[in-house]
Protein backbone atom coordinates (compact mmCIF):
# COMPACT_ATOMS: atom_id res chain seq x y z
CA UNK A 1 0.00 0.00 0.00
CA UNK A 2 1.46 3.23 -1.04
CA UNK A 3 1.08 6.26 1.29
CA UNK A 4 0.15 10.09 -0.57
CA UNK A 5 3.48 11.09 0.61
CA UNK A 6 6.42 11.87 -2.28
CA UNK A 7 9.15 13.95 -1.87
CA UNK A 8 7.44 16.04 -4.42
CA UNK A 9 4.97 17.08 -1.61
CA UNK A 10 8.00 17.71 0.80
CA UNK A 11 8.87 21.24 0.99
CA UNK A 12 12.38 22.44 0.54
CA UNK A 13 14.30 22.64 4.36
CA UNK A 14 16.90 24.49 6.58
CA UNK A 15 18.99 23.55 9.76
CA UNK A 16 18.73 26.74 11.83
CA UNK A 17 21.10 24.77 14.81
CA UNK A 18 23.65 22.44 15.17
CA UNK A 19 22.29 19.33 14.83
CA UNK A 20 21.04 17.81 11.68
CA UNK A 21 17.76 16.99 13.75
CA UNK A 22 17.07 21.05 14.08
CA UNK A 23 15.25 21.00 10.53
CA UNK A 24 12.34 23.00 9.40
CA UNK A 25 10.53 24.16 6.64
CA UNK A 26 12.02 27.03 4.58
CA UNK A 27 8.29 28.35 5.17
CA UNK A 28 8.30 28.04 8.82
CA UNK A 29 9.68 29.34 12.12
CA UNK A 30 12.56 29.00 14.20
CA UNK A 31 11.56 26.68 17.46
CA UNK A 32 10.31 27.61 21.00
CA UNK A 33 13.06 25.21 23.00
CA UNK A 34 10.30 25.53 25.99
CA UNK A 35 7.50 23.59 23.70
CA UNK A 36 10.51 20.47 24.22
CA UNK A 37 8.96 18.25 27.33
CA UNK A 38 13.00 16.71 27.77
CA UNK A 39 14.75 19.10 29.69
CA UNK A 40 17.99 17.51 28.29
CA UNK A 41 16.95 18.44 24.71
CA UNK A 42 15.31 21.81 25.45
CA UNK A 43 18.71 22.74 27.13
CA UNK A 44 20.43 21.83 23.98
CA UNK A 45 18.33 23.71 21.52
CA UNK A 46 18.47 26.58 23.59
CA UNK A 47 22.52 26.27 23.53
CA UNK A 48 22.38 26.13 19.51
CA UNK A 49 19.79 28.85 19.17
CA UNK A 50 22.37 31.07 21.46
CA UNK A 51 24.72 29.73 19.11
CA UNK A 52 23.14 30.00 15.84
CA UNK A 53 21.98 33.92 16.98
CA UNK A 54 18.58 32.88 17.03
CA UNK A 55 15.19 33.85 18.69
CA UNK A 56 12.64 31.32 18.85
CA UNK A 57 9.44 32.10 16.48
CA UNK A 58 11.50 34.09 14.02
CA UNK A 59 10.80 33.59 10.40
CA UNK A 60 13.73 31.56 8.81
CA UNK A 61 12.68 33.71 5.55
CA UNK A 62 13.79 36.78 8.10
CA UNK A 63 16.80 35.63 9.01
CA UNK A 64 20.19 37.35 6.84
CA UNK A 65 22.25 34.39 5.41
CA UNK A 66 25.74 35.00 5.00
CA UNK A 67 26.87 31.41 4.84
CA UNK A 68 25.44 28.59 3.29
CA UNK A 69 26.61 25.15 3.41
CA UNK A 70 25.17 22.17 1.08
CA UNK A 71 25.40 18.66 2.43
CA UNK A 72 24.24 15.28 1.20
CA UNK A 73 22.98 12.42 3.06
CA UNK A 74 25.24 9.27 2.50
CA UNK A 75 22.28 7.90 0.17
CA UNK A 76 23.10 11.33 -1.97
CA UNK A 77 23.78 11.73 -5.87
CA UNK A 78 26.92 13.61 -5.98
CA UNK A 79 25.39 15.06 -9.49
CA UNK A 80 22.38 16.66 -7.49
CA UNK A 81 25.48 18.43 -5.47
CA UNK A 82 26.91 19.47 -9.07
CA UNK A 83 24.05 20.89 -10.29
CA UNK A 84 23.07 23.37 -7.30
CA UNK A 85 25.89 25.89 -8.06
CA UNK A 86 24.82 26.16 -11.30
CA UNK A 87 21.11 27.05 -10.30
CA UNK A 88 20.19 30.66 -11.06
CA UNK A 89 19.04 30.70 -7.44
CA UNK A 90 22.13 29.37 -6.08
CA UNK A 91 24.36 32.43 -7.00
CA UNK A 92 25.78 34.62 -3.81
CA UNK A 93 24.86 38.13 -3.13
CA UNK A 94 27.63 40.36 -2.14
CA UNK A 95 26.71 39.87 1.61
CA UNK A 96 27.15 36.24 1.63
CA UNK A 97 30.68 35.95 1.46
CA UNK A 98 31.14 31.96 1.95
CA UNK A 99 29.52 28.62 0.34
CA UNK A 100 30.96 25.14 1.52
CA UNK A 101 29.98 22.07 -0.33
CA UNK A 102 29.86 18.65 1.11
CA UNK A 103 29.35 15.21 0.67
CA UNK A 104 28.81 12.79 3.86
CA UNK A 105 30.71 9.83 3.32
CA UNK A 106 29.37 6.27 4.77
CA UNK A 107 31.61 5.25 7.54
Amino acid sequence: MRSGWTRRKLPPIVTWGTSPEDVVSVTGTVPDPDKIADEAKRLSKHRALNYMGLKAGTRITDIKLDRVFIGSCTNGRIEDLRAAPRSPKARPSAAMSTRWWCRARAS
